[in-house]
């Protein structure tokens, strides 16, 4: 019996392998308002059932997230000093890897001034 269960182990493997090897599922790059790569943030998706994954960019701000479900995603970018990008509704199939690049947009402070006026 062990002799058996160990070559069913052998016969999986390689397909484990390939299986953590795949291809994304989605991938991208996140990029400043000039086409700069930005590569200090994290860039999270969420699924269909609700599940949140996140991923560090490399330094050329490549991210990339494998073995998704299919299903209806959202992606979001958060990084200070720049608004936030979120992008809902990318879908995802077996075998159809999506590109998904971001492009963040400054952040412009709003400041608000109150003014009262005195009586003399």
């Amino acid at each position: 019996m062990l002799k058996g269960s160990l070559l069913l182990s052998l016969l999986l493997l390689p397909t484990w392998v390939i299986a953590q090897t795949s291809a994304p599922s989605l991938r991208g790059q996140v990029l400043d308002p000039s086409g700069a790569a930005i590569p200090a943030l994290t860039v999270t998706v969420v699924g269909p059932t609700g599940t949140k994954m996140v991923v560090q960019p490399t330094n050329k701000a490549n991210y990339a997230f494998r073995n998704l479900a299919p299903g209806a995603y959202t992606l979001t970018v958060s990084l200070k000093g720049f608004e936030d990008f979120a992008k809902a509704g990318i879908v995802i199939a077996r075998g159809k890897p999506q590109v998904m690049n971001a492009q963040l947009a400054v952040a412009v402070e709003k400041q608000q001034v109150t003014v009262t006026g005195h009586d003399h």
